[in-house]
């Protein structure tokens, strides 16, 4: 887990590319309405989730099973969980699939979140090279601009999935599914403590540990392998 500080020239950059987003989450698309009645009524936050656009296509049942998984965190009544709640206006968070985003949905909090790599368990070089410089790294991160944790969130698939090929190599589909996205929704959710909170610092246990080791990233079953991320 990381909170990456930019460049001047990242910072820069990043405006243009926030409005981008916005615009394609129907931030700035207008609502309308009959006179004399309530606007309608949208979730305080939209986590907006983007596949890598430069893998394969993500199944559905894949998707499915990340977005109820992220749903079943939040549902938790953990401090840290609560942390994310009580920042929102609204308990409740909207999940949508942001490759299938259409024109004029209506957000007012958006959260995009940027997979990187398929999502899926793979076997690691480092399992028949010996080597071990791919053991550690960053599972997710976020953005920090002139002390102010930006609301975007990446987390990468890849390393996530070498990190649980063991157990997921003697699972069926729908299984290694349910792994990797209990795993994925859990860094994201680190992820956002650090946004909601506006803290980029990490406690010893629990969701906001620094590093995540398998068993941090799928409580549900046992696997051995370690991580040491930052």
């Amino acid at each position: 887990m990381r909170v990456q500080i930019p460049s001047r020239n990242t910072s820069r950059c990043l405006p243009p590319l926030l409005l981008l987003l916005l615009a394609m989450l129907g931030v700035i698309h207008g609502y309308a309405k009959e006179p004399g009645q309530p606007p309608p009524y949208r979730p305080e936050t939209t986590l907006a989730i983007f596949p890598d656009p430069k893998g394969k296509p993500m199944p559905e049942e894949q998707w499915q099973a990340i977005a109820a998984a992220i749903r079943a965190e939040l549902s938790s009544n953990s401090p840290e969980v609560r942390a994310i709640v009580e920042s929102q206006t609204s308990p409740e968070t909207q999940i949508v699939r942001g490759d299938k985003i259409v024109p004029g949905l209506d957000v007012t909090d958006p959260i995009p979140v940027f997979l990187h790599g398929d999502c899926k368990t793979a076997p690691a070089l480092h399992f028949f090279a010996g080597s071990h410089s791919e053991r550690s790294g960053t599972l997710g991160w976020v953005i920090q601009i002139h002390g102010q944790i930006e609301p975007f969130i990446h987390v990468d698939c890849k390393r996530i999935g070498q990190m649980l090929w063991m157990q997921g190599n003697f699972c069926d589909r729908d299984q290694r599914n349910k792994v990797m996205a209990e795993a994925i929704a859990r860094v994201i959710l680190h992820e956002w403590i650090h946004i909601a909170t506006q803290n980029p610092g990490h406690s010893r246990h629990g969701l906001s540990k620094a590093s995540f080791g398998a068993n941090d990233l799928a409580p549900s079953t046992q696997i051995s392998r370690t991580h040491n991320g930052n």
